[in-house]
């Protein structure tokens, strides 16, 4: 399944983020079905690269360690 973006920025590194949930997934595109890299813990730092929006309204950021989705 391809994700239709709507909206994407770039964003110049170095732009830290923390995950704030319990946990999130991990994945290796923005498409929510495409192959699982792993889990991100809670206070585990990311790198955010990208951020795009989904015709669906979803944010989702490409990080260092994967795509998830944001809030």
């Amino acid at each position: 399944m391809h994700t239709e973006t709507v909206c994407s920025m770039h964003l110049e590194p170095p732009v830290r983020a923390s995950v704030t949930g319990k946990s999130v997934l991990a994945r290796e595109t923005s498409a929510k079905n495409s192959p699982k890299l792993g889990i991100l813990r809670k206070d585990q730092q990311v790198e955010l690269l990208e951020l795009l929006r989904t015709q669906s309204g979803t944010v989702r950021a490409r990080t260092d360690k994967g795509w998830v989705s944001a809030t």
